[in-house]
C-alpha cells in the first residue's frame, strides 16, 4: 500500500522506465544566445510572452536587458507619445524596462476597449476656488504644478505635487517669482528639455489679469500700437519668467528642483488668455486688451531673449478666440475664424532674430461651421514619416494633419466623426479624446490612415474608432481635464477634492 501511494504522488517522469530516453530539446532552443535575442526583437509582445511558457532557456532569453532596451526604443518610435524615463535608459534594469513597456501598452489597450479605468481620490489640501488654468500636469503624469490665489498659497509662487504618492501632501513651493500682486492670475506652460541627460522640464510663467473688472481702465484707456491699458497692476511692467525643473533622485525618493533661466521684460501688460504654449525654444500666447479691440497671437524665442522681448505676431480677426499650437521649429498652426493656416518665422535678409516675422505658407478656408467650437491638439513629431502630426477638431469632425519638416503642403484629412466635441471640457489628443459631462466620462479613440497598414502584430497598439460611456459618482471639475498622453493618466479637480484616473489593466 505504501509503495502504491508513493507511486501516485510522484510525477510521471520519476516513475518512467530507466531505458526511456528523455525528449531532446528543440533545435530552436539550442541556437546561440545572440541569435535568439535577435529573433525575439522581431516578435510582437504577445509572442514574447508565449515563448516564456516553452522552456526555462527561452524564459531567460526573454529577460535580457538588451532585448528590452530594443523593445522600448521601438515602442518610442511607434507611439507618438512614448513613455517618459526619469533617468538614462542604460540605468534601468531589464525588469524595470519590461514593466514600463507593458504598463504603457496596457494603458493604450484599456483606453481603446470597454475597460473601466481606475479612479483614485487624492488626499491633498482642499481648494475650492481654482480654475483649469491653475494646474499644469507635466509630461509623464507624475508631477502636478499648481498656482492659485488661495490663502494658503503665496501669490507669484508655483507649488508641486507628486501624484504617485498616496499619502497627504502639504503645499510645497518650488518656484517663487517674488511677485506678490494680490489676486493675480498666473498662467503656466511646460515642455520637456530633450537636450538634457536626465528628465528636465522647462516651465514658463506669465502673469495674467487681476481678479477685478476691466471697466476701471476703460475711461482713461488709450490704444496706440503696443500700448494698452494695464490690467495687471497700475503703471507696472510685466516679466515673463522661465525656469528649469530638474529631477533629483529616482523612484519614490525623486524630487524636482527649480533653477531660474531667464526673466524677459514684455512691456506693459495685456490680458493673456488661457492659451499659453511652450514648445522647445519658442513660446506662444494669445493676448488682448480690455476693450477686446486689439487681439493677436505672439510667438517669441525665449532661449535667445535675455532682457528684451523680441516677438513676432499676427492679428486675430473676428470675435472667436483662435485655437493654435506650436511646432518645435517655431512654426505656428492656427485656426482663426473659418481659416486654418500654417505660419513660419521668416527672417528678412541681413536682419537678426528680433526682426523675425510670421509669414503664412499654407491655409485652408471654410473648414468648419462658424457657430461650432474648434480645438487643436499638441503637435507630436513622427520619426517614421519624418513629419509632425496634429489633430484638429471641429463641431462636426476630427481631422488629422501630417506637416512635413519643410514648407511643403501638409496632408489634411478626416479621422473620425466629431459630433461629441460640443462639450467645452473635452480634451483632444493625438489619437484619442477624453470628455466629462456631469456624471459621465466619454473616451474616443481613432486610427490614422497611415497607421492602418502597419498593425501587423508588432508593438504598435491596435485601436479602433470606439466610444465608451461609463457613469460614476465623481464630481464635476472646475475646467477641462488634464490628460497626459505619455501615460494616459487623467487629472481633474472637483469640488473640494482632486482625482486621478489611470487607464490600465490590472
Amino acid at each position: 500500500m505504501q509503495e502504491q501511494r508513493n507511486s501516485v504522488l510522484q510525477p510521471k517522469y520519476a516513475t518512467a522506465e530507466k531505458d526511456v530516453t528523455p525528449r531532446p530539446n528543440a533545435v530552436f532552443e539550442d541556437l546561440p544566445t545572440e541569435i535568439l535575442i535577435d529573433i525575439f526583437t522581431h516578435m510582437g509582445w504577445k509572442d514574447i510572452l508565449n515563448c516564456r511558457k516553452v522552456s526555462r532557456r527561452l524564459y531567460q532569453i526573454s529577460t535580457a536587458q538588451s532585448l528590452w532596451m530594443f523593445i522600448f526604443q521601438r515602442l518610442s518610435t511607434e507611439l507618438l507619445a512614448p513613455p517618459i524615463l526619469e533617468r538614462p535608459i542604460h540605468a534601468y534594469t531589464a525588469k524595470e524596462l519590461e514593466h514600463i513597456v507593458f504598463r504603457r501598452i496596457s494603458s493604450e489597450l484599456a483606453f481603446a476597449v470597454n475597460q473601466a479605468p481606475r479612479t483614485q481620490p487624492l488626499d491633498c489640501p482642499k481648494v475650492s476656488s481654482m480654475g483649469d488654468d491653475n494646474f499644469r500636469l507635466l509630461q509623464g503624469g507624475r508631477w502636478l504644478l499648481v498656482t492659485s490665489p488661495h490663502p494658503d498659497m503665496l501669490p507669484g509662487c508655483v507649488y508641486v505635487f507628486d501624484l504617485d504618492k498616496p499619502f497627504r501632501q502639504d503645499f510645497h513651493c518650488i518656484i517663487d517669482t517674488g511677485d506678490r500682486t494680490p489676486g493675480a492670475r498666473w498662467l503656466i506652460a511646460s515642455d520637456i528639455d530633450k537636450d538634457a541627460p536626465s528628465l528636465t522640464f522647462n516651465v514658463c510663467l506669465v502673469p495674467g489679469s487681476t481678479i477685478r473688472s476691466f471697466s476701471r481702465d476703460l475711461a482713461s484707456a488709450e490704444f496706440d500700437n503696443d500700448i494698452y491699458p494695464n490690467t495687471y497692476m497700475h503703471d507696472a511692467s510685466v516679466n515673463i519668467h522661465v525656469y528649469r525643473l530638474t529631477l533629483n533622485g529616482c523612484g519614490s525618493d525623486a524630487v524636482l528642483e527649480a533653477h531660474k533661466l531667464r526673466t524677459i521684460y514684455a512691456g506693459l501688460q495685456l490680458f493673456t488668455g488661457d492659451n499659453l504654449i511652450l514648445c522647445g525654444h519658442y513660446l506662444v500666447r494669445y493676448i488682448y486688451d480690455a476693450r477686446y479691440t486689439k487681439r493677436r497671437v505672439e510667438v517669441c524665442n525665449w532661449f535667445l531673449s535675455n532682457s528684451s522681448y523680441s516677438k513676432s505676431y499676427i492679428n486675430s480677426t473676428g470675435l472667436k478666440r483662435p485655437s493654435f499650437t506650436l511646432i518645435r521649429d517655431g512654426r505656428l498652426l492656427i485656426i482663426n475664424e473659418n481659416r486654418i493656416s500654417l505660419y513660419e518665422l521668416s527672417m528678412p535678409p541681413g536682419k537678426t532674430v528680433a526682426n523675425a516675422m510670421l509669414q503664412p505658407y499654407w491655409y485652408r478656408e471654410d473648414v468648419r461651421n462658424p457657430e461650432g467650437p474648434s480645438r487643436i491638439s499638441k503637435a507630436y513629431p513622427d520619426l517614421r514619416t519624418n513629419t509632425t502630426r496634429a489633430t484638429v477638431a471641429f463641431s462636426d469632425c476630427i481631422y488629422g494633419m501630417l506637416i512635413p519638416n519643410d514648407t511643403s503642403d501638409p496632408w489634411f484629412g478626416r479621422l473620425c466623426a466629431g459630433d461629441l466635441l460640443v462639450s467645452p471640457k473635452i480634451y483632444l489628443g493625438i489619437n484619442k479624446t477624453f470628455d466629462q459631462r456631469q456624471l459621465e466620462r466619454i473616451t474616443t479613440t481613432f486610427i490614422w490612415p497611415c497607421d492602418k497598414d502597419e498593425q501587423d502584430g508588432s508593438l504598435l497598439i491596435p485601436t479602433a474608432e470606439r466610444l465608451l460611456v461609463y457613469p460614476d459618482q465623481l464630481p464635476c471639475s472646475f475646467g477641462p481635464a488634464l490628460l497626459d498622453e505619455h501615460s494616459n493618466r487623467v487629472f481633474f479637480a472637483g469640488s473640494y477634492i482632486w482625482y486621478i484616473i489611470d487607464f490600465a489593466f490590472n
